[in-house]
């Protein structure tokens, strides 16, 4: 029977992150943020997260390596086993803060010699069921593989794996089982592009509603939501991203080997304050059944939107500067928070001058515990950049709002839509009129040679 579904491809790109900020250096943060930071993940993104807090927090670095080797010794992933461990006695012979750890040789030889072995294994299997040219088998081979492939760290190949594997789907479901595979390993690879065409590929299959109603596949369309979410996040689309986030469903979230309900709060939240005026944050957010279960998760966030929401702004960005550190030490979020906060700041000043005509400054420093100054230069900043329409009484302290006559607004823009629609509809008629005489001009040979 012929594939109804045409044969996908990707490209395996390079780790291309969008990030361009300089990644801070943590250094004061409790035991217990620490244990959060941490808490709830699986697998690789437990690894992947103590590998970068151990990178970016002093303090915690010799535990969370120690965590960390004793996380990949589940795995087959001997190279990193080894870098970890080297990574480990490095900063203890120079810090003197520890014991060196010996490897392992023991865990080493058995890993690498089963992981060896299995491969071979699977391989042949793969031969074999090729030769015998059984479709279902040859999926499952290349599955199998590719699972083993990623256990040993071997994401590229992993990845080609996998992707080898849509050629033999034969079902909807297979195309399905087929992305999140590709979706999860891009994802370690960091191939936000392949992250997104995949799911869209999923999404895009006409079964997809009907599928998801089963046990077995009704996380899929949470899961396909989060992921496009943190693949438009990393690419700073931030809008994108908190409508994706906000689609999940709180009971759907069971894929802690990427992302926990707590990492679907803090980014759909944070990415919402930025994205979304009053209304929309409103409607979208503190009255959202689905997105509240998870804001329930981080209660100090709930209370950040709502004040940001309340006009509360010294208590909000009081609450997000307490928030700062754990995020900075979030592998996905961390080279976003400055650039995020920024946003955020800037909306809240816009959106406490937009009521008044005159602003008082030192008013406006109280509510933004800060001071005139500091505050003047901020609203000068805005000012230059477009993004506030007014200016500074700098004597007398005062920010006035520019007058602007709305109603002549109105009526500029009601005639600028009539003229363009009159241009529209002279340019239908005139096209009518060409086609109804039959009217065709054809270009010569000669200019049909240079234009190829």
């Amino acid at each position: 029977m012929e594939d109804p579904y045409e044969p996908m491809q990707v490209d395996i790109q390079d780790n291309v992150d969008g990030e361009n900020e300089k990644e801070a250096i943590i250094s004061d943060i409790t035991e217990m943020e620490f244990d959060a930071l941490i808490a709830n993940y699986e697998g690789s993104a437990k690894i992947s997260r103590l590998i970068y807090v151990a990178d970016h927090c002093p303090p915690f670095k010799l535990e969370a390596l120690r965590l960390a080797i004793n996380c990949v010794m589940e795995t087959s992933n001997i190279n990193l086993y080894v870098s970890l461990v080297e990574k480990f006695n490095s900063y203890c012979a120079s810090t003197n803060a520890s014991k060196p750890i010996e490897i392992n040789k023991k865990w080493l030889d058995t890993t690498k010699r089963s992981a060896a072995i299995k491969t071979e294994t699977l391989e042949n299997d793969l031969k074999s069921f090729k030769s015998n040219s059984i479709k279902e088998s040859i999926r499952r081979g290349y599955n199998d593989l590719g699972d083993h492939q990623l256990s040993c760290g071997e994401i590229s190949l992993s990845l080609q794996s996998f992707i080898r594997a849509r050629d033999y789907c034969t079902s909807p479901r297979h195309i399905i089982n087929m992305c999140i595979s590709v979706i999860k390993t891009s994802i370690q690879q960091k191939s936000w592009t392949n992250v997104l065409s995949y799911a869209s590929k999923a999404e895009s299959i006409p079964e997809l509603e009907d599928i998801c109603k089963t046990d077995q596949y009704k996380n899929v369309k949470t899961f396909l939501n989060c992921t496009s979410g943190l693949a438009q996040l990393a690419q700073k689309r931030y809008q994108v991203a908190a409508r994706r986030f906000l689609e999940a469903n709180y009971e759907d979230c069971s894929f802690n080997e990427i992302l926990t309900a707590n990492n679907i709060a803090i980014y759909g939240g944070i990415c919402s304050l930025v994205s979304f005026d009053r209304k929309e944050l409103h409607s979208k957010v503190i009255c959202s059944s689905s997105f509240k279960l998870f804001l329930q998760a981080e209660p100090v966030l709930r209370d950040i939107i709502s004040q940001f929401y309340e006009a509360k702004y010294a208590a909000c960005l009081s609450s997000l500067e307490k928030l700062k550190n754990g995020l900075l030490l979030d592998i996905y979020l961390s080279s976003h928070i400055n650039t995020l906060y920024t946003m955020i700041r800037n909306k809240a000043l816009k959106q406490y001058c937009s009521p008044y005509v005159l602003a008082d400054l030192r008013r406006m420093a109280v509510a933004f515990n800060t001071t005139v100054p500091d505050l003047e230069n901020e609203l000068t900043a805005l000012i230059l950049d477009g993004f506030i329409d007014a200016r500074i009484d700098s004597h007398n302290k005062v920010l006035h709002a520019r007058d602007i006559d709305h109603r002549t607004s109105a009526f500029e823009k009601a005639l600028s839509v009539g003229k363009d629609y009159q241009r529209r509809m002279k340019a239908l008629m005139l096209r009518s009129i060409v086609l109804k005489n039959k009217i065709v001009v054809k270009t010569s040979s000669a200019e049909n040679e240079n234009n190829n």
